[in-house]
């Protein structure tokens, strides 16, 4: 552009400093989770583009082997669309539920899914294309059709379902079946009996080291063992949201035992789960990832650091958790960004970046999460459980215990 003769970046993390005023259109880059604090400074008027969030749906399907993106991308950005304005969340407008997401992060994770389960499922549904195409004499382009929206149907629903809470399931179900309406009752969801059965026995088992020794195997605490064993399959960072005494160490523990006697669907297949338990509140920030000593300048490894470079280097490849079990805040939270998002990479202040290999989960154990950055955030979630029971520990039969991805450090983890 022959007018802009000046191109000025300001990186904006808690506020943007305005560059030397000039008569030429100034471009700025931000980072900051709420747009107003950014341009807070500005005395002119500014104009945001907006993405085109339909036209990225339909690239990245049509990237991920989907014949039918069009078609599926406006049914997909029409669902996001329609739960974000009824139930609220990023980018939509708050509602009652202000931990949802709809945005470009979740639709990319999403649509991730959808691909894997086409490349991992296309030969077998083919067959049971076919098998619908001979019962209802239709054409091979409907029949792709119908298992291309059967797919990511089943990734909308099993990705989505689980950060769902309360009656605002029905709401988000009956949208799915508005749209997929042709395919929804092929691609019903998988139940492993055989799994819950395995729950059930081991929950009424005696641990001396456990009060009480014996746990009750109710419907509503084997169904968060089962949405925590479907949210790790499809997730590397899981937070367990919840009061005290409302089953998160419970939950995590019992599908890790389950894991390492052969139940479920361990990755390695069979191996004992191992698991690190740490309080980040309970140390300061130097002490949980490692600090330079400013006068020698050597290294000293934080707790944190010393646990996943040890899993790291392990030689098997048996499924290692990294529990962080303390409230979140700026001073710790700020540094999980890489390792909870794609990067899926520990940075350390020495220049070391440690990998969370594909068989590492962290889970975070947490009561609320009411705004763990300093910055202005659109969509906090000040009250996870808005009923608690007086005393959840003892009296409250059915535990709130909400299970989700951590998309980002400044996002929006998404609850059961």
């Amino acid at each position: 552009m022959p007018s802009l003769r000046r191109l000025s970046y300001s990186l904006c993390l808690s506020r943007i400093i305005p560059p030397h005023h000039s008569p030429a259109p100034l471009l700025f880059l931000c980072l900051c989770p709420s747009l107003s604090s950014c341009l807070s400074f500005s005395r002119s008027p500014v104009t945001v583009m907006v993405p085109d969030f339909q036209l990225i749906m339909e690239n990245m399907l049509m990237s991920e082997g989907y014949t039918t993106a069009a078609e599926l991308a406006k049914k997909f950005y029409t669902l996001y669309k329609l739960s974000g304005d009824l139930l609220g969340g990023n980018p939509s407008p708050p509602g009652k539920q202000l931990h949802y997401d709809w945005g470009l992060r979740a639709i990319g994770s999403v649509l991730r899914v959808a691909g894997a389960f086409l490349r991992g499922e296309k030969a077998q549904l083919q067959v049971q294309a076919e098998v619908i195409k001979l019962k209802e004499e239709l054409n091979k382009e409907t029949v792709e059709d119908i298992y291309e929206q059967g797919l990511l149907m089943r990734a909308l629903r099993d990705f989505n379902i689980a950060k769902i809470a309360g009656d605002d399931a029905i709401v988000f179900m009956g949208l799915i079946k508005d749209l997929f309406g042709e395919v929804y009752d092929l691609m019903p969801k998988k139940r492993d009996y055989d799994f819950e059965d395995r729950v059930r026995e081991l929950s009424i088992e005696e641990e001396a080291t456990r009060f009480p020794k014996k746990l009750v195997p109710s419907d509503y605490f084997v169904q968060n063992v089962v949405d925590l064993q479907d949210l790790l399959s499809l997730r590397h960072s899981v937070f367990a949201i919840g009061l005290s005494g409302n089953n998160k160490s419970t939950v995590w523990k019992m599908l890790s035992k389950l894991w390492t006697r052969g139940y479920g669907n361990n990755p390695a297949g069979i191996g004992k789960t191992i698991w690190k338990d740490i309080n980040p509140k309970s140390i300061t920030p130097n002490e949980l990832y490692g600090f330079i000593n400013i006068a020698t300048r050597e290294w000293k490894d934080g707790m944190l650091s010393v646990v996943m470079r040890d899993y790291q280097n392990a030689p098997d490849s048996n499924p290692k958790w990294v529990i962080l079990d303390g409230d979140l805040d700026a001073n710790w939270i700020e540094n999980m960004n890489s390792v909870m998002d794609d990067n899926r990479l520990l940075t350390l202040a020495s220049n070391e970046r440690i990998r969370l290999l594909p068989h590492m989960r962290m889970v975070f154990e947490i009561r609320a999460n009411p705004n763990p950055n300093p910055t202005p955030n659109p969509n906090p979630n000040p009250n996870p459980n808005p009923n608690p029971s007086p005393n959840p520990g003892l009296r409250d039969p059915r535990p709130r215990l909400r299970l989700a991805r951590h998309c980002h450090a400044r996002g929006h983890p998404a609850h059961l």
